[in-house]
C-alpha cells in the first residue's frame, strides 16, 4: 500500500564551493556570465521552502543548487538538470524552520564549471502557531533505516481529535522541514504518498469533530502549486488509493451500522463494494458500533482491502472483485485461530501486510488497561490460522489510548507509532530503540518514511 521513494537527495561533506573548477575551455564563456540576477527567497506559505531563481544567458548541460544549514559542514543538493536560455527557478527542500541557509548554484557548460554563491542572507521562517517540533529522544543509531525523512500527521491541540491537525515532514534530527495545516478542525490520521509518487494525499474528515465543512481527500505537491480537493460527503475515517489513482474508503452515514466500503473512480463514480450491516446480520446481538472502522488498507497482491473494526476487535479481508470476506481475524465468531491463543486483538489499529506476507497490527491487551503490544503473525491460509512470530511492547513504558501502528521497514526494523502517546520510534528485531521522536501528549497519525522529497514538487 505504502511504498518508499528512491533517493537522489545527496548529503555532501564539501567545502563552501564544492565541485568548482576554474579551468574554462572556451575563452568567450569567461566574458559572458552563464547566469545573472541570482536571488533566493523564502516561500510565503510554507516557510521552510526556499526558492532560488536566476536568468540563464545560454543553455547549459546541467545546473544544480547545493545548500547547507549547518554553516558549511554538510551540504544537500537538488537534482542536476539541463536548462535552456531564460529564467530558471529551483525549490530547495529538506530545510528546517528558523534556520540560516548557505546557497551555491553550480553550472556546467561543455567542460567548464562555475559556482555562483547567493550573496544575500537567507533564513527560513518560524513554524506557524500552534505547530511545534518534536523532541529527539534517541538519535539515529547504527543500523537505523536510511530514509532521511518521515511524513506523518500530528494533532497539536490539547486533547485527541480536537485539532488543529497538521501534515508534516520531519527529518531524522526531529526538525520539521514541511507542513500543511488541515482546513478547519477536520481530522487527518492517514497521510501518505500517492501511488505515482508525485503528491502527498491526506483525508480531511469531520467524523470525530463538529467542523461543518464537507469531508474531502486532498492531493498536494510540496510547493502547493498543484492542489486538488476531492469532496466526499460521506467519507468516514480511513481510505486508501488504488494503483490507478481511484480511492476506496469507509463511507460513514449518520448511522454507524450502515457503514460501507466504497470505491470512488477517477471521474467521481461511486459504488458500494461491501456492506457491513448486511455482513453483520448473522451476528446476534450486534455489538454497539460494531461496524466502526479505523483502517482501510489496500493489498495489491490479492486485490483485497483490510477493514479493521476496533469495537469488535476484528479485522476483515474483503475482496474488491466480489465483495466477499476472504479472511476474518480477531474475536467475532468465525475468526481464525491464533497461536498462541493469548495473542489476541483488542481495539486494534492499522493492520497491514508486510513484504514477507506477515500480518502486523498494533493492539491493546485484553483485560489489561494501559497495556499495548505490536504483534506480527504468520498468515497460514491453508488452515485459516494466525501464528505469532514477533511481538514488541513488554516492559515498554509507552501507551496509545487511541491509534497506534507498526510497519516493517526494508532493513528489518519496525516503525512503531504510539498515536495519542505522541511518540514515533524505530525498533530493531531484538527490541532496541534505534530512533525516537516525541510530541508529548499529542496525537500522531500514520507515518511514512521518505528518502527523496523532490519528486513531490509540482515540476522537476
Amino acid at each position: 500500500m505504502l511504498a518508499l521513494i528512491p533517493l537522489p537527495l545527496l548529503l555532501l561533506g564539501c567545502p563552501t564551493h564544492p565541485g568548482a573548477d576554474p579551468s574554462w575551455t572556451d575563452s568567450a564563456i569567461r566574458e559572458v556570465p552563464l547566469i545573472e540576477d541570482l536571488t533566493a527567497r523564502v516561500d510565503t506559505e510554507v516557510r521552510t521552502l526556499v526558492h532560488v531563481s536566476w536568468h540563464q544567458n545560454t543553455p547549459t548541460h546541467h545546473a544544480y543548487v547545493d545548500f547547507s544549514v549547518d554553516g558549511g559542514e554538510t551540504w544537500m543538493q537538488t537534482p542536476a538538470r539541463a536548462h535552456d536560455e531564460g529564467p530558471v527557478a529551483v525549490t530547495l527542500l529538506g530545510i528546517p524552520a528558523d534556520t540560516d541557509v548557505l546557497i551555491n548554484v553550480h553550472v556546467r557548460f561543455d567542460q567548464s564549471f562555475r559556482v555562483h554563491p547567493v550573496d544575500e542572507d537567507v533564513r527560513t521562517g518560524r513554524l506557524p502557531a500552534p505547530l511545534f517540533e518534536p523532541s529527539l529522544n534517541v538519535a539515529a543509531q547504527d543500523g537505523a533505516f536510511d530514509a532521511g525523512y518521515v511524513l506523518l500527521s500530528v494533532d497539536v491541540g490539547p486533547f485527541p481529535f480536537g485539532g488543529p491537525f497538521y501534515v508534516v515532514i520531519v527529518n531524522r534530527q526531529g526538525r520539521i522541514v514541511w507542513y500543511d495545516r488541515v482546513s478547519g478542525d477536520r481530522t487527518t490520521v492517514h497521510p501518505q504518498v500517492s501511488v505515482d509518487g508525485s503528491h502527498i494525499i491526506f483525508e480531511a474528515t469531520s467524523l470525530y469533530t463538529i467542523d461543518p465543512q464537507t469531508p474531502e481527500i486532498v492531493r498536494t505537491t510540496l510547493d502547493k502549486k498543484d492542489v486538488t480537493e476531492i469532496a466526499i460527503p460521506e467519507l468516514g475515517f480511513s481510505y486508501d488509493e488504488l494503483p490507478d489513482g481511484s480511492l476506496i474508503y469507509d463511507a460513514s452515514p449518520t448511522i454507524p451500522e450502515q457503514m460501507t466500503l466504497r470505491h470512488r473512480d477517477l471521474d467521481g463514480t461511486e459504488r458500494v463494494l461491501w456492506s457491513c450491516a448486511a455482513w453483520m446480520a448473522d451476528f446476534e446481538p450486534q455489538p454497539e458500533e460494531a461496524c466502526m472502522t479505523n483502517t482501510v488498507a489496500f493489498l495489491p497482491n490479492r486485490n483485497t482491502a483490510l477493514w479493521s473494526m476496533f469495537a469488535t476487535s476484528t479485522v476483515l479481508e474483503i475482496s474488491l472483485d466480489t465483495g466477499a470476506v476472504d479472511s476474518q481475524w480477531g474475536r467475532l465468531p468465525g475468526s481464525w485461530d491464533t497461536v498462541p491463543a493469548s495473542a489476541t486483538f483488542a481495539l486494534q489499529h492499522y493492520p497491514n501486510i508486510t513484504a514477507d506476507g506477515t500480518l502486523l497490527v498494533a493492539t491493546h491487551v485484553e483485560d489489561a488497561p494501559g497495556i499495548q503490544r505490536f504483534r506480527e503473525f504468520d498468515v497460514d491460509r491453508s488452515v485459516s490460522a494466525l501464528s505469532e512470530v514477533w511481538t514488541y511492547g513488554e516492559g515498554v513504558d509507552r501507551y496509545a489510548q487511541y491509534l497506534g501502528e507498526a510497519q516493517r521497514l526494508a532493513n528489518g526494523s519496525t516503525l512503531i507509532g504510539y498515536g495519542a502517546g505522541g511518540a514515533l520510534q524505530e525498533v530493531s528485531p531484538t527490541g532496541t530503540v534505534l530512533w525516537e521522536i516525541e510530541w508529548p501528549d499529542r496525537l500522531l497519525g500514520h507515518a511514512t518514511p521518505l528518502t527523496d522529497l523532490y519528486p513531490l514538487l509540482s515540476s522537476p
